[in-house]
């Protein structure tokens, strides 16, 4: 996936994610499952990085069926 995206859309997913990803890393509640395998993390979202999120998933999808729609063009 990653060799179709353009430079605008790497930043984009890359400004949503790794600010939440450092807050997983950081912030995540650990709850102890009967083995390591069982454990289970928690993190609230503020309403404002969900919307991130979906945003950010909404253009990449977008950008991806454009892609695709024009590689499917090219081979007709």
């Amino acid at each position: 996936m990653s060799s179709v995206l353009n430079k605008k859309t790497v930043t984009v997913i890359a400004d949503t994610a790794i600010p939440i990803f450092e807050r997983i890393a950081e912030e995540a509640k650990l709850k102890e499952g009967e083995s390591v395998s069982t454990d289970t993390y928690t993190l609230v979202l503020t309403n404002d990085e969900m919307n991130d999120i979906i945003n950010a998933h909404a253009d990449l999808k977008e950008y991806l069926r454009k892609h695709a729609d024009k590689m499917n063009k090219g081979q007709s």
